[in-house]
């Protein structure tokens, strides 16, 4: 918690991962045998928020013998390498963000099977709104805002228009180019700009056990 203070302001718990008892701000991040392994999508972690964390600090609890790595993708690596005209045209776009394209609508559901707690969390987190490519308050460059799984749509295409320029978008993070990969071991801590990048994580060690500690921050003004 301290470590991450000297990066921005630690934010509330704004996911649904379970949370260190005497430490709330702390989430866990946790995949067993019984439990396996869910985040191996792309991401940026939770753009579905009008202003999403600025940056992720995860610590390494119970790291498997082999497996598990982390992948990170460089979205302005990915954008600096469009067509002048291509990036002209995406950066006139808007696009849809929510949790409810995830897992975590079943997550709540099993948590709660009278749909209290998913119809709370739809009422305080509904879809939001983000420029297709945004500009990094601090290095000035522009970035390519969209991941395959908070984005859903880009608004004023239609849907068959939209989903086929998204697939083409979410098709440039696979490139070695744009990645950096992270071989964890026990109490390894990795450090972020959410803004920038993607990451996954590599589900490749079912059975064995990998915990990690993740605590987001903010600035007062993410972009």
């Amino acid at each position: 918690m301290a470590f991450t203070r000297s990066f921005g302001q630690v934010n509330e718990v704004k996911a649904f991962f379970p949370r260190v008892e005497s430490q709330p701000e702390i989430e866990i991040v946790e995949s067993t045998a019984e439990r396996p392994a869910a985040n191996n999508n792309w991401h940026s972690d939770i753009t579905w928020q009008a202003n999403p964390p600025i940056g992720t600090s995860l610590y390494a609890q119970v790291i498997p013998a082999g497996g598990g790595d982390t992948v990170w993708a460089s979205m302005t690596t990915a954008y600096e390498a469009l067509p002048a005209d291509f990036k002209a045209y995406l950066e006139t776009l808007n696009a849809m963000h929510t949790w409810e394209v995830t897992g975590w609508t079943e997550y709540l559901l099993r948590q709660d099977a009278t749909g209290e707690q998913l119809q709370a969390a739809r009422a305080k987190y509904p879809p939001v709104t983000h420029p297709v490519v945004r500009v990094h308050p601090i290095t000035g460059k522009k970035i390519l805002y969209v991941n395959p799984t908070f984005t859903t749509h880009i608004h004023g295409l239609p849907r068959t228009q939209s989903d086929a320029l998204l697939a083409q978008l979410f098709g440039l993070i696979t490139a070695p180019e744009v990645q950096a990969r992270f071989r964890w071991q026990p109490h390894s801590l990795a450090v972020w700009d959410n803004r920038s990048t993607q990451h996954y994580a590599v589900a490749d060690f079912y059975p064995q056990h990998r915990k990690l500690h993740r605590v987001t921050f903010t600035a007062y003004q993410a972009f």
